[in-house]
């Protein structure tokens, strides 16, 4: 039942505040031209509709910023109830002679504005919903819905094929879930924005990551069991049956999977990308904010949402290229040719982690090099079982912390030498050999005395059995230098840019990305935005839960803004000063029972 006696009006500042954010960012605009070009509308005039697309979604991010829940119940109360006469006028709302002085007549008038907002936030839905053809008003059984999964591509065994041709339906979905991501980035950038001049302080460190909201508290059967006929065709299927499981002990996240009992929930993914830096989410530099942000089923297409997170970034040429930090589900663990070749090719130094099993030998190049723990190295290390294996060694406990450190500043020796930045809008970089540096700490059998540049320096002499053979050396051996492609072939989804792994400096590097961790929490903790809680967005629909998202994540964006005493440099306090006597003490000159009559007795 409606809250009928609410006991503040809605401050019309904070109303104020969520329009010009909107305006801000043009996704009025933009749905308003998604509506044409889906025929959704015609422009035939006729009675306006009582809330406009931009009052709808006003009032949708007035709802996040003030930390209530994103319920058209809620918002019709800040119509019905909350609005002064003044505030209606401002957003085109009507302002109706109505007797609200009887029970009945207050139901009545809240009724009316429920429907009419719920109106008007299912035209700005509309245009981003992938699966329109799934009930919103009911649960569909598993008979109906496995037609709606060979409607939509939902068997990716059955899409993953060769020869698959996609339906229309599925080029509608991912054209649907672009708007979604588009419309998410355009509302965040204009959180963003807000930094002003001092965005340019800022030096290019992105953090991405995903976190799953649960939606409902029983999801789909398991998606194999329904294709096998294991389950009853009558049994039902989730409310929003278009998103996925998500397991939390899964590297993966796979949507399809089987989470053990307790530990899986029916839940929509947000990839977030986030400022990361020097000094950025630290007291007296800027707030991390939320960048970007992409939504899918949980694990689906994790490269395709970590570059989606970063489109307002990528779409600006003058903005920095700096560090991307993400977890092992994205670095190493997608194909080089979808995520890491493309954040080279754009300028990004990757620097992410790796699984046990992906320590060591990653591979070998066709120059001769080799890549281990994400470096270059030359074949010598091939020689160095226990530099090759100093992380595992640890990891296992089978060496000391103290001996892994100098087994990682052993390896430096041979690690080779880049010669200037990538190559813009390409990212292959030249390498050197360790021995033909400027700064070698080597000397080689297969390098002349005449090549080195510093011969007279003390250098470790590495042993003709260590090193290839003249006829089997690579051009990382021959030649004075090699160019490593932004390629699969030359190592690029194991390369790391940053310090080497496992190192002091690349610990400090890569554990700034847990900044994105406290963000996820932000939006999700009820001590912030609460969007954890799915009560604060019983809305059904892929489209919804995306929407829902987005906004969770604006007003946290916006809660960071606010909290100016965190980002605008506060003066450093004055420190205490002592006494010139120095404090007086206070009976600490008595000991025993006499100095706390009332204490308990001291023990023997």
């Amino acid at each position: 039942m409606a809250n009928l006696y609410p006991k503040t009006q809605e401050n019309f500042s904070q109303l104020k505040y969520a329009a010009d954010l909107v305006d801000a960012s043009g996704v009025v605009e933009l749905v308003e031209r998604w509506r044409i070009e889906d025929g959704l509308q015609v422009g035939r005039g006729g009675r306006p509709p009582y809330v406009t697309i931009r009052t709808a979604i006003v009032l949708w991010v007035h709802m996040a910023l003030t930390k209530r829940a994103q319920l058209v119940a809620r918002m019709s109360e800040v119509v019905a109830f909350g609005m002064k006469p003044y505030m209606r006028d401002y957003f085109s709302l009507v302002n109706e002679d109505v007797d609200l002085s009887t029970v009945e007549g207050r139901m009545d008038y809240y009724d009316e504005w429920y429907h009419r907002i719920w109106r008007g936030l299912d035209r700005v839905r509309a245009t981003m919903e992938p699966y329109p053809q799934v009930s919103r008003h009911g649960r569909h059984t598993v008979d109906e819905w496995l037609e709606f999964m060979d409607l939509f591509g939902l068997d990716s065994k059955k899409t993953s094929k060769k020869g698959y041709e996609p339906t229309e339906e599925e080029l509608l979905a991912e054209k649907r879930m672009a708007r979604c991501d588009e419309f998410s980035n355009r509302l965040l950038w204009a959180t963003v924005e807000k930094f002003g001049d001092k965005l340019g302080t800022w030096n290019g460190d992105v953090a991405v990551d995903g976190t799953a909201f649960k939606v409902s508290a029983k999801g789909n059967p398991n998606k194999q069991d329904m294709l096998a006929g294991k389950v009853p065709g009558h049994r039902k299927v989730a409310s929003t049956p278009t998103l996925g499981n998500y397991s939390k002990g899964r590297d993966d996240h796979d949507g399809d999977a089987k989470g053990a009992k307790g530990d899986a929930m029916w839940a929509g993914e947000a990839t977030f990308a986030t400022m990361e830096g020097d000094g950025i989410g630290k007291e007296g530099g800027l707030p991390s904010l939320i960048l970007g942000m992409s939504f899918h089923r949980p694990g689906a297409k994790p490269w395709q949402r970590a570059l989606r997170s970063l489109t307002n970034v990528l779409e600006r040429p003058e903005l920095p290229r700096g560090r991307f930090l993400a977890d092992r589900l994205y670095l190493p663990g997608q194909k080089a040719e979808n995520l890491q070749v493309p954040l080279r090719k754009v300028g990004y130094d990757l620097i992410g982690d790796y699984k046990k099993n992906e320590l060591g030998l990653q591979t070998e190049l066709a120059s001769g090099a080799v890549v281990v723990d994400g470096q270059l190295y030359c074949p010598v290390m091939k020689a160095r079982q226990r530099l090759v294996n100093a992380t595992a060694d640890f990891q296992n406990g089978a060496i000391e912390e103290n001996e892994y450190y100098a087994l990682l500043e052993e390896r430096k020796k041979l690690q080779l030498v880049p010669l200037g930045k990538p190559v813009k809008g390409d990212g292959k970089q030249r390498f050197q050999c360790p021995a033909r540096s400027k700064t070698a700490k080597v000397t080689c059998p297969l390098v002349p005395r005449s090549q080195e540049k510093h011969p007279n320096r003390p250098k470790e002499r590495l042993l003709e059995s260590e090193v290839p053979t003249s006829g089997m050396c690579g051009s990382v051996c021959s030649q004075t230098s090699i160019t490593v492609q932004n390629t699969p072939e030359d190592g690029a989804k194991f390369l790391s840019q940053g310090a080497p792994y496992g190192t002091k400096e690349w610990q400090q590097q890569y554990h700034r990305r847990n900044t994105i961790e406290s963000r996820n929490d932000r939006v999700k903790s009820s001590r912030h935005q609460g969007h954890g809680d799915p009560t604060m967005r019983l809305m059904r629909g892929w489209a919804a839960q995306a929407i829902s998202a987005v906004m969770s994540a604006v007003a946290a964006n916006i809660g960071l803004l606010s909290a100016e005493s965190r980002w605008r440099f506060p003066k450093k306090p004055t420190p205490p000063t002592t006494p010139p006597d120095g404090r007086k003490t206070r009976g600490r000159e008595r000991e025993g029972a006499q100095a706390n009559p009332n204490a308990p007795p001291l023990a023997a």
